[in-house]
């Protein structure tokens, strides 16, 4: 029997924060030079408890709070202004500020904290000039969008767009677009969708069925900050276990940028295998977690409630 939409809803928001926590101590580690992740760990990059979970969590706890208040639906300029908050003042975060933030997300918010959301467009359009390059395809976007999948699963046409508009706010660049939208139907909508994006589409052209993932070993794998590479490992740890446990703890110990390939893991596998896949151990040990578990059940309360209606 498949998990409820609240188990789901449940189990892809706790996925990006516990997923965002394990992966924590040994992002920018290569891989085999630490001993494996087994749980929760100390967070020694950023001297931070057990448990804690960084910029991934934080700005998708942020979307998510913003898709509540909106009382279930997207709205773009709370988003910003709660994505805001959390950078100028911890808001949503583990402790009273901000950690871990990445480049391109600290250069975009630098913006929007400066300019304020009352002229999106020229806001938006100081963003784009900043970042609108290859190079800057970070993950920071696609760490964060589970929300938007999640409050808007009945509608894949608004989900795109919403997908669209959401990683313009702080990563334009087409690769994290198109990244959001081969996450529905999986493995025929990434076979079926018609990729722009050179780099994305070469790397995903390899993969013509799930047998294609699961061929892969841990050494075929490459976590980075690059969004091309994070959604590969995200999507072959999904493939290649049939747990929730084992592929988080596969991506986890692939080193690189762990905490964002292990958040956007979380969240998607969370959806998929249910709250009840992710261990008890791991979800009591989180930091913050009576936050987490608020934003999930009320973001479960609406998706939910459309079924309903």
């Amino acid at each position: 029997m498949p998990p409820s939409l609240t188990s789901r809803t449940l189990g892809s928001i706790w996925g990006v924060c516990v997923g965002d926590a394990l992966g924590g101590p040994v992002q920018f580690m290569d891989p085999g030079s630490f001993e494996p992740i087994t749980g929760l760990e100390y967070v020694k990059p950023f001297n931070q408890p057990a448990g804690s979970y960084s910029d991934d969590g934080s700005m998708t706890l942020a979307l998510a709070q913003s898709i509540i208040d909106s009382q279930g639906k997207y709205n773009h300029v709370l988003s910003i202004q709660y994505f805001v908050d959390w950078f100028s003042t911890g808001r949503f975060s583990t402790i009273n500020h901000a950690w871990d933030v990445g480049r391109s997300t600290r250069s975009a918010l630098q913006s929007w904290k400066k300019q304020g959301t009352e002229d999106l467009q020229r806001t938006q359009e100081v963003i784009n000039g900043k970042l609108d390059v290859e190079q800057s395809s970070g993950n920071g976007s696609l760490m964060r969008i589970a929300p938007v999948g999640l409050a808007l699963w009945r509608d894949l046409g608004e989900a795109t767009r919403v997908a669209r508009e959401q990683s313009r706010v702080t990563h334009p660049v087409l690769a994290c677009l198109e990244a959001y939208e081969s996450k529905e139907q999986l493995c025929d909508r990434i076979n079926g969708f018609n990729f722009t994006h050179s780099a994305l589409a070469q790397r995903l052209s390899g993969y013509k069925t799930i047998s294609d993932w699961q061929a892969q070993s841990a050494a075929d794998m490459h976590s980075s900050g690059w969004v091309v590479d994070t959604l590969e490992v995200a999507l072959w740890g999904f493939f290649k276990f049939d747990c929730w446990a084992a592929g988080v703890l596969a991506v986890t110990n692939l080193g690189g940028d762990a905490d964002t390939a292990a958040a956007v893991y979380g969240g998607l596998a969370g959806a998929f295998y249910g709250f009840e896949s992710i261990p008890t151990t791991w979800v009591d040990g989180m930091q913050n977690q009576g936050f987490i578990a608020e934003v999930a059940g009320k973001l479960s309360e609406f998706v939910s409630r459309e079924v309903l209606n």
